[in-house]
């Protein structure tokens, strides 16, 4: 860090020697303040508002030595590429640079780093990759349900319901010629009062029931006839071929 200090200091030192041999311009005094400012930044940590404010001090009055501590505070703040183009930029411009052969050193440092950190996107991308092609093929070998098995079940179901609601129809009729039984027994000639009441009681229960089980049954045996004849003629336009285009004409 003390580099970058002493780096910041020597350009304000010449921007302000510069402004005391001539009138000092508003850019120069700028560069000045902007130089003095990312000084400031640097000593927080602020490696990126460093560098803007840096880029825009050289924007506004072009000094090399800006270009050297932007590079320093690319270099800081990770940006390797960066930090490349910018001592490149600083060695173009200052041609005498006193520290050339350190910059140099430190761009092929830097270049080494970029190459590996490169190195270890591309070989994370091909493991990526390949875990992704691994996934696609555990999918495309796992077997899969018989399409044919699937379609005769839903062809089958219309006409299994169809079934339950006659099953269950079937039950009330059952019940129904229980609550006959039972209440033409409870009707009997030598059948006590008190059997003859408790006879119709449970004669009226299974009639209850049989009429529960036409109501469930009927709807359910309906139901299940609709979507079986709605089945059919879905199928039945599904295997119509389709008019060709003369017949159309």
């Amino acid at each position: 860090m003390r580099p970058f200090r002493a780096c910041l200091a020597l350009v304000t030192i010449c921007l302000a020697g510069i402004a005391a041999a001539a009138p000092a311009s508003t850019r120069e005094l700028s560069a000045v303040r902007l130089s003095q400012l990312a000084a400031e930044q640097f000593r927080l940590g602020h490696f990126q508002e460093t560098a803007r404010l840096l880029r825009e001090a050289y924007d506004t009055y072009p000094e090399p030595i800006l270009l050297h501590n932007l590079g320093r505070a690319l270099d800081s703040d990770g940006d390797l590429a960066g930090a490349i183009a910018a001592y490149r930029q600083y060695l173009d411009a200052e041609k005498g640079a006193v520290d050339r052969g350190s910059i140099e050193r430190r761009i092929e440092t830097l270049q080494q780093q970029l190459a590996e950190r490169e190195e270890i996107a591309r070989q994370r991308e091909a493991e990526r990759l390949r875990l992704a092609e691994e996934r696609a093929a555990a999918e495309r070998s796992r077997p899969r349900a018989d399409s044919g098995s699937v379609s005769k079940a839903r062809r089958a179901a219309p006409w299994a319901v169809l079934g339950i609601g006659g099953l269950t129809l079937l039950t009330g009729a059952t019940l129904g010629g229980v609550a006959r039984a039972t209440r033409d027994d409870a009707a009997g000639i030598d059948v006590s009062a008190a059997d003859a009441q408790t006879g119709l009681d449970s004669a009226r229960s299974y009639a209850l029931g049989a009429n529960v089980c036409f109501g469930i049954g009927g709807v359910v045996a309906g139901a299940g006839l609709i979507w079986g004849v709605v089945d059919i003629v879905k199928g039945r336009r599904a295997r119509a071929p389709e008019p060709s285009l003369s017949a159309v004409r």
